[in-house]
């Protein structure tokens, strides 16, 4: 047989939460094909294996805590408001897939597909004939690519990301059906380190030009949900035509997820995709070197990001004039500030800040302000700076999966 889920919800890491139970919990056996159909409110979702800060614009994204946690400490829950009339609120989210950097909005929708094995093709040729079945235009309007990209007349509608499991599969991908590719780009709109930035193991994204289906078809304000409906039906249709039985759309709403949140399973899994551990935390070792020069003298911070975290900041300040005992007090006590804490701009900033609290003597409290306002702006946009960054495999997609 086959099922049909309809996430009502729009909390992203609700929805991935519920993606990843049915995951782990479906009979692949009795149920070979499972669709999920769901929408996330206003979110920038990077992959598992990306560093955010080389693939979104995080000035619209909260950052993590001050204090990171221990390692054994259990993360926190937010309280999810899960059903939230829509805000300008963008979240950080990191998926258990692959993949590139995706912006997501009240104008495109995401499809799940698990199966025993991973099927490509089989998955956008459902999407390719809705859609041309929907809106009376050719097929070959829509081409799946080789990086199992979705265009329609030559430009990005969709991208996929992927996850196998030993007999499980998903192939999960988004459809831009309407939405605001303005702010998509805004979004997504990488700023550039002040100073060098080397990273070996982050996968980036391919960026390429993108489209809605909307324009396509010359239909402004097309509702994603009469597109979400006709891909269901060519998905039933499909399924039949293979032998399979199914039953009627299942709807995952508000009280279905109340009693998922009871399940120790679901919960756990929650809490860990939405804490700063994973989000942040899961990003790849990397180094950023800061030198600037103020009115005082000069300023080289060498920074070693480790899950997140900076450790080991090395800090040579040169201040003429400043007595020796002085010099090297300020500069081990910014040392200590900065480490252990949150490689985000307003962390950093923050910690320096704490500097001035130390018993440093009075004339030095500017020299502490000048850094911390320097930490705050360590990423700028459109920078003459060029960081050179040397990474490692490129992932397969861009703004979109």
């Amino acid at each position: 047989m086959f099922r049909v889920f309809w996430l009502t919800g729009t909390n992203p890491y609700i929805n991935l939460s519920i993606e990843e139970c049915l995951f782990r919990a479906l009979d692949f056996t009795a149920t070979p094909r499972t669709l999920l159909v769901w929408q996330n409110k206003p979110s920038i979702h990077i992959g598992r294996f990306q560093n955010p800060w080389l693939e979104a614009n995080l000035d619209h994204v909260a950052p993590p805590e001050a204090n990171p946690p221990t390692s054994h400490t259990e993360p926190s829950s937010s309280n999810l408001n899960l059903f939230a009339h829509p805000t300008d609120e963008v979240l950080l989210v990191r998926r258990s897939s692959g993949g590139g950097t995706v912006f997501q909005d009240w104008g495109n929708f995401c499809l799940t597909f698990l199966a025993p094995t991973l099927e490509k093709q089989w998955n956008y040729g459902i999407v390719r004939n809705a859609l041309a079945k929907k809106f009376h235009v050719p097929l070959d309007t829509f081409d799946v690519t080789q990086r199992t990209d979705l265009l329609a007349n030559g430009k990005k509608i969709s991208g996929s990301a992927f996850r196998i499991s030993g007999r499980r599969a998903y192939h999960h991908c988004t459809l831009l059906v309407d939405s605001d590719l303005n702010r998509l780009r805004e979004m997504l709109r990488v700023k550039s380190p002040v100073g060098e930035l080397e990273c070996t193991a982050a996968s980036r994204s391919v960026r390429k030009s993108v489209t809605n289906i909307s324009e396509v078809v010359g239909r402004r304000g097309l509702s994603w949900r009469s597109v979400a409906e006709s891909v269901i039906e060519m998905y039933r249709e499909a399924c039949e035509a293979d032998g399979l039985k199914g039953a009627d759309v299942e709807y995952i709403n508000e009280k279905y997820i109340q009693q998922l949140q009871q399940q120790p399973r679901f919960q756990a899994h929650l809490e860990k995709i939405q804490s700063d551990q994973w989000i942040w935390g899961n990003t790849p070792t990397f180094s950023h070197m800061l030198c600037s020069t103020f009115d005082w003298g000069t300023l080289q911070l060498q920074m070693c990001v480790q899950k997140g975290i900076l450790t080991g900041p090395d800090l040579q300040l040169d201040i003429p004039g400043m007595a020796g005992e002085d010099h090297l007090q300020l500069q081990t006590l910014l040392e200590q500030k900065l480490e252990g804490c949150w490689y985000h701009p307003k962390t950093l900033s923050a910690a320096a800040l704490q500097a001035n609290g130390g018993g440093l003597p009075g004339e030095t409290r500017g020299i502490v302000g000048d850094i911390s306002a320097k930490l705050g702006k360590c990423y700028a946009l459109d920078h003459p700076q060029i960081p050179t960054c040397h990474m490692g495999k490129e992932s397969a997609a861009n703004w979109q999966f």
